[in-house]
């Protein structure tokens, strides 16, 4: 994925010393995580970026261009810092963004325009509005908060090709209103219940297709996607129907029902991950679905089936945040076989991660 983020990046960094100095701080942290004699280097490129950055940000009169790559190199910085695992820095670099795109303008047929639709007038402009999506949103997931931008300014731009996704942007959406749905009465608007709200993002992501003419490589990442997204809905679901065994009802649907049908979705993501090849570019933006596919699998073929991909995707990469993953699903399955013997409580990835050192990031 780093290719194509610098086929994206280099035209900008060109004029902006900012996003120049946080591709190479990118660089070396990559380089310096896999071979320690490059620490210093890093350390170095690292503190220039944020001073290039510190100076673009600072300057009156911010132009829509100059606004443009302050944004990217803080989105540089900030994926650099999920490789090396360091959630704090990544959040901080996160609310950077955001209020970087909430202070964006520009003149849009000779009206002022402010905040993300300032961004939605140029091509750089939307590239970086899906970017900072994708690491609001798939970030937030496993912190376990609502992302800090309601994903509506992503309307109308998700049918761009994405760096990250391909041609599933549009599954950011749903995966957005997924964690921003609440089954707490306080968060209810008066005379709409919960699973008017949970029905209409499902019917959304199932009927949600790949565009016609889409390559099958690209065609099986986003349906990878789509299965994660519904995983994670129907995960959101379940606790509604644990909590509450007569909401059912009102949902259409029983606990045992939505678990055959969790399963059903579980086979289906991993078929479709296993269309990406390992060496296909598009393998690298597979930690999502793989980690929630991962968080239900009963059978012991789908779990070494997810701990291969993500081993092989360790090795190419060695981000610590892939081998977090790794570390969270191996204690993951060892609870499953425990409580098998013992019973008690189904345990869950997101408990292991409350009670864990640090976040895991899954972009």
């Amino acid at each position: 994925m780093l290719e194509l983020k610098s086929q994206d990046f280099l035209p900008l960094a060109i004029e902006s010393p900012a996003l120049a100095e946080a591709l190479i701080a990118y660089s070396s942290g990559h380089m310096s995580h896999s071979d320690p004699s490059y620490t210093t280097v890093s350390l170095v490129a690292r503190s220039r970026a944020l001073c290039e950055l510190s100076m673009t940000i600072s300057r009156p009169d911010q132009t829509t261009s100059a606004t443009e790559t302050a944004l990217s190199a803080c989105l540089i910085l900030l994926t650099s810092e999920v490789c090396l695992g360091s959630h704090q820095s990544w959040y901080n670099h996160l609310v950077g963004a955001k209020h970087l795109i909430e202070c964006a303008q520009s003149q849009v047929d000779g009206s002022l325009v402010k905040g993300a639709q300032a961004l939605r007038s140029t091509s750089e402009g939307r590239w970086i509005l899906r970017n900072f999506a994708y690491h609001d949103i798939i970030g937030n997931v496993t912190l376990g908060t609502k992302p800090l931008l309601c994903p509506d300014y992503l309307r109308d731009i998700t049918y761009e090709f994405d760096t990250y996704l391909g041609v599933a942007s549009q599954i950011l959406v749903y995966i957005g209103q997924t964690t921003c749905l609440s089954f707490s009465t306080n968060d209810v608007e008066v005379g709409t219940h919960p699973s008017r709200n949970y029905l209409s993002v499902q019917q959304a992501i199932e009927s949600w297709t790949c565009p016609a003419g889409t390559p099958p490589t690209l065609q099986a990442a986003a349906y990878a996607y789509r299965g994660a997204a519904l995983i994670y809905l129907h995960r959101k679901m379940r606790y509604q129907l644990e909590a509450d065994a007569d909401s059912s009802l009102v949902y259409g649907t029983s606990l045992d029902t939505l678990n055959g049908k969790l399963q059903t979705v579980v086979e289906h993501t991993l078929d479709s991950i296993g269309e990406v090849p390992e060496n296909d570019v598009s393998e690298s933006s597979l930690l999502f679905p793989l980690f929630i596919a991962r968080g239900e699998v009963e059978r012991t073929d789908q779990m070494e089936f997810v701990q291969a991909r993500l081993q092989v995707s360790y090795n190419k990469r060695r981000f610590r945040n892939i081998s977090q993953a790794l570390e969270v699903l191996e204690e993951l399955w060892v609870y499953r076989h425990i409580q098998d013997i013992l019973g008690g409580e189904r345990p869950d990835w997101e408990n292991i991660l409350k009670s864990g050192p640090e976040p895991l990031l899954l972009t």
